[in-house]
């Protein structure tokens, strides 16, 4: 399984407790490892348990501080987070701090759906979590920005296995997923956490925010830019989507019956079955025609889904009519 498809699991579960502004401590449990991640209100604010560089190293890494400021802080022995102890010294700016924090916060959630398959319980907290921490990175932006960047380093073929070919239909989970999304999107969010994967030198390739435009397209299948592509697999992965195929022989097909029903074929005829068929006949033909021209299978264009309509009409009553004159002559 690809590292998109293996994450999408936990990703589903903490985007579904972040849509709902829950506040308390997810618990990932796999194998001998633990970790625990920290909300509240849909956002990020403390993490342990997974392999993120300290907090001195991802400082020195941006180049907010230097080797001898580094030396300084062990010397230090007022009691406190590390952070809050170089903020007070003068060492660092409280923003730089915040920084290095939220950056560490979307490495650790990324390391945290590497551990897939794994069992997450969350547990409900009234503690106040907001102050244990200055750092806070929205979770619905940070769990897109991973998922991201995994479907971009997918190889062709399989990215365009998993994102599909025609429109996405939406059920209410995808309309959820995508809502909160564009409100991520809306607040600068998704942003502000690209910016902040961009720079971790281990990213093979920083993968750029969408806009809601980008968003709206790739959910129309109106383009097919590798981007799009990275988008409808994420939310077909996520669950509450569908894509709606428009394959050849179902149009053929269509076409070819509203041929017929133009000339006042025999119901048996319509059906694709011998004069002689009975009613059970009728049932399975009428289902398999069915499975290739329903009227949801040709959303995308409101012609086809009109012409589907009367079809499908018309083959009901063929239906109809077969089993009613089974009947009759029993």
């Amino acid at each position: 399984m690809d590292a998109l498809r293996a994450a999408a699991p936990l990703a589903r579960r903490l985007l579904t407790l972040a849509e709902a502004g829950r506040e308390g401590e997810v618990t990932i449990v796999r194998r001998a490892r633990r970790a625990r991640l920290r909300l509240v209100a849909g956002r990020a604010v403390a993490l342990s348990g997974v392999d993120v560089a300290p907090l001195g190293d991802t400082l020195l890494a941006l180049g907010s501080l230097d080797v001898g400021a580094l030396r300084a802080m062990c010397t230090l022995r007022a009691p406190g987070p590390v952070g809050a102890r170089m903020v007070a010294a003068g060492l660092l700016s409280s923003a730089a701090v915040a920084h290095a924090l939220d950056l560490q916060l979307v490495r650790g959630i990324d390391a945290l759906l590497a551990l897939s398959p794994c069992v997450a319980q969350f547990t409900e907290s009234t503690r106040d979590l907001a102050r244990t921490t200055s750092g806070s990175v929205d979770v619905t932006s940070a769990v897109w920005s991973v998922l991201l960047r995994r479907a971009h380093a997918l190889p062709d073929a399989t990215l365009a296995s998993l994102s599909g070919a025609g429109p996405l239909v939406l059920g209410a989970t995808g309309r959820r997923r995508v809502q909160a999304l564009l409100c991520a999107i809306e607040r600068g969010e998704l942003a502000k956490v690209a910016r902040l994967a961009a720079c971790d030198g281990g990213a093979a390739r920083p993968v750029h925010a969408p806009t809601s435009h980008v968003l709206a397209r790739a959910i129309e299948g109106a383009d097919d830019t590798r981007e799009q592509r990275a988008i409808r697999a994420v939310l077909r992965v996520l669950g509450g989507v569908t894509v709606v195929r428009k394959p050849d022989e179902a149009f053929a097909l269509l076409l070819r019956k509203r041929r017929e029903l133009a000339r006042n074929v025999s119901a048996s005829a319509l059906l694709d079955l011998p004069e002689s068929a009975g009613a059970e006949h009728a049932r399975r033909a009428l289902r398999r025609l069915a499975h290739k021209l329903h009227p949801d299978r040709f959303q995308c264009d409101a012609r086809l889904h009109a012409v589907s309509t009367e079809v499908m009409s018309a083959l009901s009553r063929a239906a109809h009519a077969l089993r009613e004159g089974v009947r009759a002559t029993r």
